[in-house]
């Protein structure tokens, strides 16, 4: 799972480079187009693999929730809107914030033991 939030990451990294280095070739207008693209692609993309890893999960007993493929999206959206940080623009302590309040959401609203998400809280 971590994998998964490190290549959601990365892929906000790369965007946002590639955006900042091609903004002046586009209007708002196309860059917020492509930006909501881009994270519906993200999510997209990560939520199948994300929503198997919850199964998993869910069969071996680790985690306890109803509806894998809705935490997955709901995971997968909050990080990929906070680490992008151009439609909520952020503080890293703000950021940081998010998700330590979506880390303890998810521990305690799934029944996983505490600290096994604190890897998402090195996100920068």
């Amino acid at each position: 799972m971590a994998m998964l939030f490190q290549a959601c990451q990365n892929s906000s990294t790369a965007f946002i480079k590639q955006n900042d280095s091609s903004s002046g070739n586009a209007s708002a207008q196309d860059l917020a187009f492509l930006h909501q693209k881009y994270l519906a692609h993200v999510v997209s993309e990560l939520k199948p693999a994300l929503t198997e890893i919850i199964k998993q999960g869910i069969d071996s007993g680790d985690i306890r929730f109803g509806s894998p493929s809705a935490l997955a999206e709901i995971a997968l959206i909050v990080i990929a809107v906070k680490l992008d940080n151009s439609l909520i623009p952020s503080t890293p302590a703000e950021t940081a914030d998010t998700l330590q309040g979506l880390i303890a959401l998810l521990e305690k609203g799934t029944g996983v033991v505490p600290g096994t998400l604190n890897y998402l809280s090195l996100m920068p």
